[in-house]
């Protein structure tokens, strides 16, 4: 048995509540890890994780970062969702083509890095959603609590995502903080989901805008944006 698996069996038998674990060169977790019933933060980085058949879940944790992981799409749903407390997650730079599926009742905040196929979010108590650097497929967001988005991406990949990303807006009536930035801002100002949409963002008061340089498009954006927030307090443009 390899000294790093050595080490997670001797942990196993510990009530450990904080563990982080980079193996650098994506070892195969040892499954003695997923029978750690008190932690309460798990960050796993640079691992390859094959649940065992007899993983019963991590019944205590609220925090859960998972960065370059090998890991299948049920794996880690499963994972996820064997998390019942779970209030944080951080999802970076899985595998290129895989679908997240994230089923968690209690999370409250979601931050997703790197390339997706299809993302799926059902998450009642969700209130702050974060892409950084994300491209994806297929945006799915049942969220109705979810008042903080804050996007710095490359966007959508076809004309059917843009017009997805409009439905997905149109589903979070409640927001108050919007954050648009990176190539993204870029694709939605030439974009045309939000002169055909009847949207309005009732109860935004905080719009973030962080763009690469000011283009013509940009402006028709930003005035439409603006006028679909009636209770706007604050504008922060960043060129």
């Amino acid at each position: 048995m390899a000294l790093k698996c050595l080490w997670i069996v001797k942990l196993s038998k510990i009530q450990i509540e904080d563990l982080t674990l980079d193996l650098s060169w994506r070892y195969e977790i040892h499954s003695s890890l997923f029978s750690f019933d008190a932690l309460s933060n798990l960050n796993l980085k640079c691992c390859l994780v094959k649940l065992p058949d007899q993983f019963k879940g991590f019944k205590l944790v609220q925090t859960l970062t998972l960065e370059s992981l090998e890991i299948s799409g049920d794996n880690l749903e499963k994972l996820v969702s064997s998390c019942p407390l779970l209030k944080k997650l951080g999802i970076h730079y899985l595998p290129r083509h895989i679908i997240l599926n994230v089923h968690a009742k209690n999370l409250e905040s979601l931050q997703i890095a790197g390339k997706c196929s299809d993302i799926h979010i059902h998450a009642p108590k969700l209130e702050s959603l974060e892409f950084i650097w994300c491209t994806y497929s297929y945006l799915e967001l049942n969220a109705p609590k979810l008042r903080s988005i804050k996007i710095n991406a490359r966007g959508c990949e076809s004309r059917r995502d843009e017009r997805n990303f409009g439905r997905f807006l149109d589903n979070v009536p409640d927001l108050e903080y919007l954050e648009l930035g990176g190539a993204f801002l870029e694709y939605l100002s030439s974009a045309s989901w939000l002169k055909e949409s009847q949207l309005i963002f009732n109860r935004l008061k905080y719009v973030k805008l962080e763009l690469f340089y000011l283009m013509e498009t940009d402006v028709p954006f930003v005035l439409s944006l603006l006028q679909r927030a009636p209770l706007l307090e604050l504008l922060d443009i960043k060129v």
